[in-house]
């Protein structure tokens, strides 16, 4: 019996599309409307939040892959956004490596993306999961369900988020006051503080999904 596998998962900025876009603008929210497409047209939907009129026409039209967007209202916090790509294939991601995955659902910020994906099966996940890493790219898996059941909380660390929380354990981070900084703290990793910083978030919030669901 072949069972279709769907994961929430989340990714960093630069792993999809418009990532300069929302990097270093904390509190902008773009989210893309599901759609069932009728014609060839390369063009999507989306809601932006928190961004004025401004931004979102002289920001988005400067994403790669981008050939032009229009604002369709003009609601103060929660706008309706028509991005049309360069590409009859769209939205393009931006380093997510190719998969047989459908995305059901996608919402991005400043801290990354948050995607629902359907797998074909759960080995097409595997591959995809191992491709990532293979690219460098950190992917929290929040979320599985198999063939229609009930979702619930994965609690897997990745081998960074887990490398991360344990060297910062044992650093005495979480100790109050500090034992080190988060600078000291991302030296001991070999990684930048915002990378230290995305990991130890991602890693304490699949946990406490895991416990509290």
């Amino acid at each position: 019996m072949v069972s279709t596998i769907d994961s929430t998962v989340t990714v960093p900025p630069d792993a999809f599309v418009l990532s300069r876009s929302l990097s270093g603008r904390p509190g902008v929210r773009v989210a893309f409307e599901r759609e069932v497409p009728l014609s060839p047209a390369a063009s999507t939907y989306a809601r932006v939040s928190n961004a004025d009129r401004d931004w979102v026409e002289r920001r988005l039209p400067g994403e790669d892959g981008v050939a032009g967007v229009d604002v369709l209202d003009a609601d103060a916090d929660d706008r309706l956004v028509r991005i049309a790509w360069d590409s009859p294939v769209a939205p393009r991601p931006a380093g997510l490596p190719p998969t047989d995955a459908t995305c059901l659902d996608a919402v991005g910020t400043d801290d990354g993306w948050r995607l629902a994906l359907r797998f074909p099966d759960r080995d097409a996940l595997a591959d995809w999961y191992r491709r990532c890493g293979d690219r460098g790219i950190d992917v929290d898996v929040r979320r599985l369900r198999e063939d229609g059941g009930t979702a619930t909380p994965d609690g897997r660390l990745t081998d960074r988020q887990r490398t991360a929380l344990a060297t910062a354990l044992d650093a005495g981070y979480f100790e109050v006051p500090r034992g080190v900084t988060l600078g000291e703290l991302a030296a001991r990793l070999g990684v930048s503080d915002t990378a230290a910083s995305q990991r130890l978030r991602r890693g304490v919030s699949t946990l406490v999904e895991g416990h509290l669901g």
